[in-house]
């Protein structure tokens, strides 16, 4: 008697956080490593700031939540916007604790914004930002972005 030996997919299916293994159970992928949290910030900020609205889009889950827009379309057609009636903007990391929790890295503090606008109008504010980051298809992105200006 041969004993037969599952196979793995390749990888896991689309969308999914969790990968095979070959006792048939699935478990969850890792959180998201440090240098993944700090190159997907430094690219947020870096595609922000230059208007690259599809790089910028790319950093959102499909199903992403962020300033009551609900899905990566959606998200991005609220930055496209914002992206075309400014001419330039700035994105300062003021300060952001991250933490791990379960398979989801989750940041927590304040932002700097400054936006020149179209019409010539120049806005600064100070934003908490509540974070969430997650893997998907082998890479990290952004599963909730919540902003809130601070007073």
């Amino acid at each position: 008697m041969v004993a037969s030996v599952p196979t793995l997919p390749a990888s896991p299916p689309a969308g999914s956080d969790q990968v095979a293994v070959a006792s048939g159970q699935a478990v969850p992928m890792p959180p998201p490593a440090t240098s993944e949290i700090e190159a997907l910030f430094a690219t947020f900020v870096e595609t922000y700031e230059r208007g690259r609205i599809d790089a910028f889009a790319a950093l959102f889950d499909n199903d992403a939540d962020a300033n009551l827009r609900h899905g990566r379309a959606a998200i991005r057609g609220e930055y496209d916007e914002l992206f075309r009636q400014s001419q330039w903007r700035r994105m300062q990391l003021t300060r952001v604790n991250w933490k791990r929790v379960g398979d989801r890295a989750v940041a927590k503090g304040e932002i700097t914004i400054r936006i020149g606008w179209r019409d010539g109008r120049e806005v600064e504010q100070r934003i908490a930002v509540d974070m969430e980051l997650v893997r998907r298809d082998g890479r990290v992105v952004i599963a909730r972005l919540s902003q809130q200006p601070k007073l």
